[in-house]
């Protein structure tokens, strides 16, 4: 029984069974399927009219995460942290306005496939 099994399990292994009679071997191919990363989006608006939207990455492996509004990319300073797992990337509006009262969505997309908020 493998428990907690992560990436660095990925490979062939090989059973070996030994007795008097002989000996017989087999060799098995381990797949590790990497689930959805589970998104979270937070948003911390300043006093100096600068909006900080915040999104909250769960992902065994390094996600690709894309901002967009209006089904557009949106670029401006997306910042991409990592500690144990969790993702996290910040999109910084800065000097907003009306001009900025869409809906924002940010997707992340790893092995197991894409997820949004």
């Amino acid at each position: 029984t493998l428990e907690q099994v992560t990436l660095e399990y990925i490979g062939e292994y090989t059973c070996t069974a030994e007795n008097v009679g002989g000996g017989m071997s087999d060799m098995i191919n381990v797949i590790v399927y990497v689930p959805l990363p589970n998104v979270t989006i937070s948003v911390n608006i300043l006093a100096d009219s600068r909006v900080n939207l915040t999104c909250v990455i769960q992902s065994l492996t390094s996600p690709t995460v894309n901002w967009t509004t209006n089904m557009n990319v949106v670029s401006p300073s997306v910042v991409i942290n990592h500690d144990n797992n969790v993702y996290t990337s910040t999109l910084i509006l800065e000097q907003v306005t009306l001009q900025y009262s869409e809906e924002y969505t940010c997707t992340a997309e790893n092995e197991g496939g894409k997820m949004s908020d």
